[in-house]
This record gives C-alpha cells, structure tokens and sequence, in this order.
C-alpha cells in the first residue's frame, strides 16, 4: 500500500508527457505517409502526362507521314508529265493548267 502512492504520482507527473510524446509520433507518422502518397500520386500524374505527351507527338507524326504519302501517291498518276510541267511553274500558271 506505500508503494501505490508514489507510483500513482510518477504517472501523474509524466502521463501528460508521455500522452504528448505518442500523439507526436503518431502525428509525424501520419505526415511522412501522406508526404509519400503525395509524391506517388505526383509522379503517377507526370507519368501520366508524359505518355500523353509522347502518344500525342506520335499519332502527329504518323498524320503527318500520312499527309506526305497521300501527296506522294497523287504524284504517281498518269499525269506524270503534267505533274512535272506542274512543279516548274508559278501558281497562276498552276491555276489556268488545271481549270483547263
């Protein structure tokens, strides 16, 4: 019964201390895992936009090697030498030759 006394104040005394210590630490575990769920999400994001970025600069440079195709096969018709007359003038001459 003498030694209830004094245990009861040793946790009195440091109680409020030790209850601050643990909310701390629990605080401060709370912060680095939402720090880390924040970085994630941010390179999930940057990953994200690059692979758009990079789909993107693709399906541009597959219309565009479309567009030069399809030019290229208009030029292989049975015109060829009225394509070829077609390359050597102005464009109001361009104009005339194939209104005609």
């Amino acid at each position: 019964m003498q030694y209830i006394i004094p245990i009861l104040v040793i946790i009195l005394i440091f109680s409020p201390k030790l209850v601050s210590e643990v909310k701390d630490y629990l605080l401060k575990k709370e912060q680095i895992k939402a720090d880390a769920e924040l970085k994630a999400e941010a390179l999930r994001l940057k990953n994200s936009l690059e692979l758009e970025k990079f789909i993107n600069s693709n399906n541009d440079m597959a219309y565009s090697k479309s567009n030069l195709d399809s030019h290229d096969n208009v030029d292989t018709t049975n015109n060829s030498d009225f394509v070829t007359d077609l390359n050597g003038d102005r464009p109001d001459k361009i104009r005339r030759k194939t209104n005609i």
